[in-house]
């Protein structure tokens, strides 16, 4: 089975567990958005956003906690990957699927190719992109120099190649002469030599490369396990053994880390290759599902809150955290122009925080309701070339970053300080601010329910 009918199927799986148990706890109006196939690069995460048109592209700045729309038309785009600053994804505006990239540091979209046939998700690594493409009636490896900008063909035998990655020079991915029999191989760019890495009895898919060590979801044993190659002692090894399925691996440096199946739902459970020892991440009343790690960042989609969202979890501080959603406009706001809102001045006292934002756009800002403990709806109006001053619900103390967001999606991060200290420190009343333009359209079904052709 391939990766993206794999994930096709899981994300289908799930949406009929969310729409029980949505209505189950009366949640079902509250599903606005749903966020699928997260990946990490650093400090920036990308992933899938539904909307009412289908997914687009959106991403978040963990660092900054800046979140930022990549693609905003009105076609599909799925399966985002990163690399650097450049982000790829699968795209269908062209009628056909087609890969397209965007530069996050010149932020300057640009295609890769503009016609595949039931592609499989893209990765990349440096300035290689590899896909796979059924352009020649089976599926095959392809990819795509972003320096010299050409694309060059890797496999052409009569064989399927499926859920491939990429490092350094080295390309792995599951392949299979005849349905369900897959096995694992790989190829180096330098030499162009294909090399087999696990020909066993079973399915070998979904592998995944670090360095020399290659990690895989493999069912010899009746059920779905982890096991791992090291290219550089030509070395196969297994990691987990238990008899629910793990699967879906991910790595970088020495962990490991997978979906199992071992408690009543889907966690996600970690191994370390330097003390051969596991661990589990996470222990929800949800399914924590599509975890990827860079650095000592976990991040995956979770079903916890009843709909889709991503979360993420630093290794390094055993801290869990949450990625702002972004918010869906009304349908009839057809004002595609970037808002500019900055906080004026705020104050905090006894625990109240007032607020004085300035529109300084052309247009009125379009606001809607108020929801403390979580990012805020502004729910006054801002006419245009003016200002206003609320009082934020609830209780707040010196530190607590508060995050204010538009009707259109425009984001408001800043840091509280109290009112003794500021005037203590004669700081200035400009906090930072973190303003997005124009995301819309975003969000506005329960659920995606993946109808068009060749998505599963």
């Amino acid at each position: 089975m391939s990766e993206k009918m794999r994930c096709g199927l899981t994300i289908l799986l799930l949406l009929i567990i969310i729409s029980v148990s949505s209505i189950n706890r009366g949640l079902s109006e509250s599903l606005t958005t749903e966020q699928w196939c997260p990946a990490i690069f650093e400090d920036i995460i990308v992933w899938q956003n539904s909307t009412d048109k289908g997914p687009e592209i959106c991403g978040f700045n963990i660092s900054t906690k800046e979140g930022f729309l990549i693609t905003r038309d009105d076609y599909y785009q799925e399966y985002p990957t990163i690399y650097g600053d450049i982000v790829i994804w699968l795209d269908y505006r062209t009628g056909n699927y087609s890969l397209y990239g965007y530069d996050l540091a010149l932020g300057n979209e640009f295609p890769i190719t503009t016609h595949i046939s039931e592609p499989e998700p893209p990765k990349i690594y440096e300035d290689i992109v590899v896909w796979i493409d059924k352009k020649n009636e089976n599926y095959d490896i392809f990819g795509y120099d972003l320096f010299s900008e050409e694309e060059f063909q890797i496999t052409s035998d009569d064989k399927n190649q499926m859920a491939l990655d990429i490092y350094n020079t080295i390309i792995v991915w599951s392949e299979c002469a005849v349905e369900d029999d897959f096995d694992i191989y790989g190829y180096n760019l330098k030499t162009k030599e294909k090399f087999p890495i696990c020909i066993h009895d079973g399915n070998q898919e979904m592998p995944v490369i670090y360095k020399d060590i290659v990690i895989w979801m493999d069912n010899r044993n009746g059920n779905w396990d982890i096991y791992g190659f090291d290219l550089s002692r030509n070395k196969e090894f297994q990691i987990t053994t238990h008899k629910e399925d793990q699967q879906w691996p991910d790595i970088y440096n020495d962990i490991v880390i997978w979906m199992d199946s071992r408690n009543e739902n889907i966690d996600l459970y970690g191994y370390d290759l330097s003390n051969n020892k596991e661990f589990q991440i996470t222990n929800s009343s949800g399914h924590e599902m599509q975890p990827s790690i860079h650095g000592s960042i976990i991040v995956w989609t979770d079903t916890r809150e009843g709909a889709w969202k991503v979360y993420g979890y630093d290794l390094s501080t055993d801290e869990e955290f949450t990625i702002p959603s972004p918010i869906a406009p009304s349908e009839d706001v057809e004002d595609l122009d970037a808002e500019f809102v900055v906080i004026d001045d705020y104050f905090l006292q006894d625990g109240k925080v007032n607020v004085c934002i300035v529109n300084e756009g052309p247009d009125e800002v379009m606001i809607e309701t108020e929801i403390y403990d979580s990012p805020i709806l502004l729910n006054e109006p801002i006419k245009k070339n003016a200002q206003t001053r609320f009082e934020l619900k609830g209780e707040y103390v010196s530190g607590d970053e508060v995050t204010l967001i538009t009707e259109k999606g425009t984001i408001i991060n800043f840091e509280l300080t109290d009112l003794k200290e500021r005037t203590a420190s004669q700081e200035s009343p400009w906090v930072s601010i973190i303003v997005i333009s124009g995301i819309i359209t975003l969000g506005l079904m329960l659920v995606y329910l993946l109808k068009k052709k060749g998505t599963i």
